[in-house]
């Protein structure tokens, strides 16, 4: 019996430790594990939008949930823009909601977003990413007006579903070019 059990602490011993130095390593590699990203497909046609638009449309992301259209979108904004707001509708403050109520006075707005997330924003530099864009349809509703003023450029994600659940109640913003990310296709490191 006590050959048995040393047997089984020996395993799971040796399996513990090997778990703890992998973990460990990780732990030791974080800034190189950080700087790995995944990028998709949509990458290259987010650039060609952005080159091709020039800000003379806002750019829809949509697909299903979980499958990494904020990553990619964060990651292209850090990577092709001086600057970036990003308005995460799943928890933006009231102050941040209120702004879309009324749109009579854009510089406020554009004042106000910069002071809240204590970011300066440069036109024509600069990008503004509505992040779950259907839990807010005056943001959606919106879009029209403030690629029409041409300061900024714009990029809206979310959900199928959801998004197609919350069209009905508002008025369809022209000037919109929309891309569809599917799951699992395209990855490269």
């Amino acid at each position: 019996m006590g050959k048995n059990i040393w047997g089984i602490w020996n395993i799971l011993g040796k399996n513990i430790w090997g778990i703890w130095n992998i973990l460990y390593l990780c732990t030791q590699n974080q800034n190189v594990m950080a700087n790995i990203v995944f990028e998709r497909k949509i990458y290259d046609k987010m650039l060609a939008w952005k080159q091709e638009r020039q800000g003379k449309s806002a750019l829809l992301i949509k697909g299903a949930r979980r499958i990494g259209k904020s990553t990619i979108v964060r990651t292209f904004a850090e990577r092709e823009y001086k600057s970036y707001i990003l308005i995460d509708f799943s928890m933006a403050s009231k102050a941040v909601t209120d702004l879309f109520e009324d749109l009579m006075n854009l510089d406020f707005i554009f004042l106000r977003l910069q002071s809240i997330y204590q970011v300066v924003l440069e036109k024509r530099k600069s990008v503004i990413i509505f992040d779950e864009v259907q839990l807010l349809p005056k943001a959606r509703q919106a879009i029209k007006y403030l690629v029409a003023d041409g300061r900024y450029k714009y990029i809206e994600t979310g959900s199928l579903i959801s998004i197609k659940k919350y069209n009905r109640r508002i008025c369809k913003a022209g000037r919109i070019f929309k891309h569809i990310l599917f799951r699992f296709r395209g990855y490269a490191i």
